[in-house]
């Protein structure tokens, strides 16, 4: 007959790592308009004022107010001219 002699298993409580089922409204909201504003900088830095406006739509929509900054005060960063490779 073999005896056993493994030693007793020892279990831990387990702790609860599992994510949050949803986020909260608000800060899902603020997300969403966190990368709109990224967004419509990006924009705005390009010089493209439709783009901008449509982005200052859907921050509308979730209830941001949009500075009155318009597209031609924004900032242009110049690029450098590329020349071709030989």
């Amino acid at each position: 007959m073999v005896e056993d002699t493994a030693p007793e298993e020892v279990v831990e409580p387990v702790e609860d790592t599992a994510p949050e089922v949803a986020e909260e409204p608000v800060t899902r909201k603020q997300g969403e308009i966190d990368a709109l504003l990224l967004e419509r900088a990006g924009y705005a830095r390009r010089g493209l004022p439709d783009r901008v406006k449509q982005v200052d739509a859907q921050l509308a929509l979730r209830g941001y107010a949009v500075p009155p900054v318009s597209v031609e005060d924004a900032p242009v960063k110049a690029r450098g001219q590329r020349t071709a490779k030989a």
